[in-house]
């Protein structure tokens, strides 16, 4: 549930002008940052590396963008491990070799490309759910995903997931859920969010409230990053002011935050090629690999939380090392990115 305590002064919302807020976000962006020059290097690079395997054939590989090369540069430098899974049991079950075989897929795609690594993942993950019996009362992925977070799946195991998202996948969590929607998939996104019971009435009042804060015209350029750290606090489950209202989110409703806000609408926007694929971007950093980083963990946290529940085929992992492991490589992330992590 979603816990408020009214504070002295009402509850007086401001108006909305959203089409001047999402001006000056706009004009303070990263995009505004990077000149019309690196823009066009970007873009003559990708047109290149098709041009040149067009010629050469796809074995012959392609010129790094800089972005590629500082983070090999980091990742050599480091010698960080970035990531460390879990070793998996054996089984003749088919469909938990299906589940397997994304994990592959992920793990083949890292360290260069987490986002390729959410994807796999998420599919490995999205069959768990399918399958698992324990939700066999459910229909679409959008139901079992409300009745996992219901039944407040890996509570402890998950706390430092939730307790540490970067700063950007906060940005992505706040244009999509707080952000008044400006196409078709932020609103199918703020609905799967805020339109099922028993989520509707405290996160469409915790939205609105936040909306109301950070959306006004008058909040300054600053506004959608005050408002994504708010977010990155209510994720970690910490009790906040939000105009002159107190608000706490519990356990369910964060996971569900998570799951349903953050991970499916993600996962949506890269099936449906809505977003722009983030190391080829002429606007990417170090701080582009956290959020899909971030995603392929979560993913990755909660398929093998799914194994966790007794099934018929037999797998099972214990709480307490799927535990130990989310933290293991929530440590070795934000050792890995540094101050990238949160800027």
């Amino acid at each position: 549930m979603l816990l408020r305590a009214s504070l002295p002064g009402g509850a007086a919302l401001l108006a909305l002008d959203v089409g001047r807020w999402l001006t000056s976000w706009r004009a303070n962006g990263e995009e505004a940052v990077m000149s019309a020059d690196e823009r066009r290097y970007h873009r003559r690079v990708r047109v290149e590396a098709i041009e040149q395997w067009s010629r050469k054939g796809i074995n012959t590989p392609r010129q790094m963008l800089p972005i590629e090369k500082d983070f090999n540069e980091r990742l050599k430098r480091t010698g960080s491990r970035l990531f460390v899974p879990l070793p998996v049991h054996y089984s003749d079950d088919v469909t938990y070799n299906i589940q397997i075989s994304y994990l592959i897929d992920a793990f083949d795609a890292l360290s260069a490309r987490p986002d390729i690594a959410f994807d796999s993942t998420w599919k490995a993950f999205e069959s768990a759910l399918q399958q698992s019996e324990a939700l066999s009362a459910g229909g679409n992925t959008t139901d079992r995903l409300r009745m996992l977070a219901e039944q407040g799946l890996g509570e402890e195991a998950l706390a430092p997931l939730l307790s540490n998202p970067p700063a950007q996948t906060c940005e992505y969590l706040f244009e999509r859920v707080i952000v008044p929607p400006a196409d078709q998939q932020a609103v199918r996104a703020q609905r799967r969010l805020a339109g099922q019971a028993p989520f509707r009435d405290a996160l469409t009042s915790f939205v609105v409230l936040v909306r109301g804060k950070y959306c006004d015209s008058g909040a300054g350029p600053d506004s959608k990053r005050r408002g994504a750290m708010l977010l990155r606090r209510a994720l970690r489950g910490d009790r906040l002011v939000v105009g002159s209202e107190e608000i706490c989110l519990d356990y369910p409703h964060r996971i569900h935050l998570l799951m349903s806000g953050l991970l499916y609408t993600a996962r949506n926007e890269r099936f449906h090629g809505t977003s722009f694929s983030p190391f080829v971007s002429s606007a990417a950093t170090l701080r582009t690999y956290c959020h899909p980083h971030f995603l392929f963990l979560g993913a990755y946290a909660l398929l093998h939380l799914l194994w966790t529940i007794p099934n018929s085929s037999g797998i099972r992992l214990s709480v307490e090392e799927v535990s130990s492991s989310i933290n293991e490589n929530i440590e070795e992330a934000v050792s890995f990115y540094g101050r990238h992590w949160l800027r």
